[in-house]
Formats: C-alpha cells, structure tokens, sequence
C-alpha cells in the first residue's frame, strides 16, 4: 500500500493542490484539530485522514476534470468543519466533495464513523444511499492521482 506523502506528491503532479496551510496545519490549526477529535473520537481510528488534516488543514485539488474540496480548518480555501453539515444518517462523517466538469456531477465523500475501518464512501446530490468507493483514505486519494475518479455510478 502506498503512503500518504508519495500520493500527495503525485496529486500535485496531476492537479493544482492546495492547502489551507502552506506549512502545515499544526499548530495553527491544533485548537481546531483538538475540538474536532474530541467531538467525533471515532476519526481516532482513520489515521492517515487525520494525518492529512495535520499536513494542511484541509484542501482544494483541481485540475480541468475535477474540483476537490477536502473539508479543513479556518474556511480559507475550501469549506470549514464549522460550515458543513458532518454527520448524514446518523453515522456517516462527511469530509468532502467533488465536481467533475464534464459531466456537471457532483459527489459527497463520507467515513462510516461507527465502523472504525478507513474506508471511504460516496453519494450524489439525489442519493439517500452511501457505496463503498475505495477501500482506505489513501486509496482514495491514489484514485484521483491515477484519473481513476470515484464517480457516483461506479
């Protein structure tokens, strides 16, 4: 399995990547990062998500095929914790969201929190429904990288 930096690295190849702290988010973020936790100690069990968090605080990822908002900190580049809606049905943590140009869709990316496994869901605008649409957060991330989009009919 791959690791977080070297699917950051590639993410930044394929797409303008950016953070909402430029040298990570701690600890300008830590009070930020410590309330979430506390709030939602279930996010304990999906390290390399809140490893991600620590690195930048939340961030924006686009080329010409997608724009992706990683939910984070502070609310600069994309939408703050503070401004989102986290939990759907009860159980899922909504971390954040994507639109794909071409085909004007947008999807919503969600952790099952009472679970405790890393993997990451999906659902569209319509759906009442999350799917399984990758099976760790850094595959999650490798999927962008690689152009292989987590899309809503996948």
């Amino acid at each position: 399995m791959r690791d977080l930096s070297s699917v950051i690295d590639d993410l930044k190849k394929i797409a303008d990547f950016t953070p909402q702290y430029t040298n990570g988010a701690l600890p300008a973020a830590e009070q930020e990062f410590n309330e979430l936790v506390t709030r939602y100690p279930q996010l304990n069990d999906f390290v390399a998500y809140l490893e991600f968090l620590r690195l930048t605080g939340g961030v924006h990822i686009s080329n010409k095929i997608f724009s992706l908002g990683l939910y984070g900190f502070s609310g600069m580049v994309v939408p703050s914790f503070e401004e989102v809606s986290l939990i759907d049905l009860e159980h899922y943590f909504l971390f954040g969201e994507v639109l794909y140009y071409q085909s004007d869709t947008q999807s919503y990316f969600a952790f099952d929190l009472p679970s405790g496994k890393d993997h990451v869901y999906k659902a569209g605008d319509d759906d009442a429904a999350y799917r399984l649409c990758s099976s760790s957060f850094v595959d999650f991330l490798d999927r962008f990288a690689r152009g292989d989009f987590p899309v809503v009919n996948d």
